[in-house]
């Protein structure tokens, strides 16, 4: 069955390192965070990150006003116009 087959894997994994205590690691991975947040590199990597994403919204912003400027500059010759057309003759008043 496969759990047996899982059973044997898993016993011919080697056992765990002696005197890998993790008791200590804690205050480690804290005494670390508050040493990189004393550098300030928490803070501009913020800083970069929100002026990526800055840009990136600007870029996509003006590119999007600038497709539906042209699709409504596009679309505005059949909108107001419609009446006068030979189509519209042949339709009568609306």
């Amino acid at each position: 069955m496969m759990t047996d087959r899982l059973d044997a894997l898993l016993r011919a994994l080697p056992s765990p390192a002696v005197g890998a205590d993790l008791d200590g690691l804690e205050p480690l991975v804290w005494r670390r965070i508050r040493a990189r947040q004393a550098t300030g590199a928490g803070v501009r990597t913020q800083l970069v990150a929100a002026g990526m994403a800055l840009g990136i919204g600007l870029a996509l912003g003006w590119t999007m006003t600038n497709v539906r400027a042209e699709h409504r500059r596009q679309a505005e010759l059949f909108a107001g116009y419609a009446e006068v057309g030979p189509l519209g003759r042949l339709e009568g008043p609306l």
